[in-house]
């Protein structure tokens, strides 16, 4: 049972962390579009997320 419980706290982070990871990436494409229209900076300057 201790060993199912760790393993399911596991998959709840990491499930976690994929999602942090997703979001950031939809932030990081909706600055890259505000930048672009907006402040007309080049694509080069913007940093990536590591996912």
């Amino acid at each position: 049972m201790i060993v199912i419980n760790y393993g399911v706290i596991e998959l709840s982070r990491i499930q976690i962390n994929i999602k942090k990871c997703f979001f950031s990436k939809i932030l990081k494409e909706v600055e890259l579009l505000v930048r672009y229209w907006y402040a007309n900076d080049s694509i080069t300057n913007i940093v990536t997320t590591e996912c």
